[in-house]
């Protein structure tokens, strides 16, 4: 197997791990609440926000390695899942990558690319209050 279709294939097992919760979300919540007005349009939702919140636990993970091995060993393990996740496709996840790099690099006492970092995942998202939180963040660390 080449490494374009492995990383395929691993990208799908996230995806079927998201869709398999999302449906067992579904089976609960609908059994008991009744079927929502457009149940595709909710299952989408509910899948995007599973595959996220599994994406999240790998970071999770990487943080726990570097505070277990050490940054570096935590950021070869960043490294490998942001390969086989193909993490650069999704702004938002991408800008929680870049979260976890900084924190990482704070960690080995690398506080100018902590700084760019934080600036980086501020410009990649939406939501003012995180980005500001993440700009004062790289603020302290001049």
């Amino acid at each position: 197997m080449n490494e374009r279709s492995h990383h395929a294939r691993e990208r799908v097992e996230v995806v079927e791990d998201a869709v398999q919760e999302a449906l067992s979300a579904g089976y609960r919540s609908w059994t008991v609440d009744g079927v929502p007005g457009d149940p595709r349009s909710w299952s989408i939702r509910v899948g995007y926000r599973r595959m996220v919140d599994l994406l999240r636990a790998e970071r999770a993970r990487v943080v726990a390695v570097a505070r277990a091995y050490g940054a570096e060993r935590g950021a070869a393990l960043l490294d490998e899942l942001g390969r086989r996740h193909r993490w650069g496709d999704d702004p938002l996840v991408r800008r929680r990558e870049r979260v976890v790099r900084a924190h990482l690099s704070e960690m080995v006492g690398d506080t100018g690319a902590a700084e760019v970092l934080y600036r980086e995942a501020a410009a990649l998202g939406a939501n003012r209050v995180e980005g500001r939180y993440l700009l004062e963040r790289a603020d302290r660390l001049r």
